[in-house]
């Protein structure tokens, strides 16, 4: 069994053939989970963050949404949740923050230079707890 996975497709602005080749760890993590207990070593909490930001403004609903609608909102929710859940991933074990040095890409250490708060332990988890109560409402809904 290969424990490697392969993406391969056109840049979208330059037109030029890309491959990606990503290593798989030992176990299958199903979605919406991003990947296994230790953080990623391709994408940086800061991109994460956003990531559940993002997915986290898809997972409202007004009171008369469709089925289909719903659906698309806990899917949503769900990927808040586990894009904040990354995130924790990099934090040490005693550690109030992720450290500085997590943060791998360009966007990643602007975005911690604007707001090293937004990376507490505290605040992420009560976002973390904010979203999973979002995603139980609509899983109840």
């Amino acid at each position: 069994m290969d424990d490697s996975s392969v993406y391969e497709g056109e840049c979208p602005s330059c037109r030029s053939p890309r491959r990606f080749a990503f290593q798989l760890g030992p176990d299958f993590v199903p979605p919406p989970a991003y990947g296994g207990p230790e953080p990623s070593r391709i994408i940086d909490p800061a991109e994460f963050l956003t990531m559940g930001e993002r997915a986290a403004g898809f997972a409202v609903v007004r009171p008369d949404a469709s089925q289909r609608d719903r659906a698309g909102a806990r899917e949503a929710a769900a990927d808040a949740v586990a894009a904040v859940e990354e995130v924790l991933k990099f934090l040490p074990p005693s550690a109030d923050a992720v450290p500085e040095a997590a943060f791998s890409s360009d966007p990643g250490r602007e975005f911690y230079a604007a707001d090293p708060a937004r990376f507490q332990r505290d605040r992420l988890e009560a976002e973390l707890q904010e979203y999973r109560q979002a995603l139980s409402a609509l899983n109840d809904a």
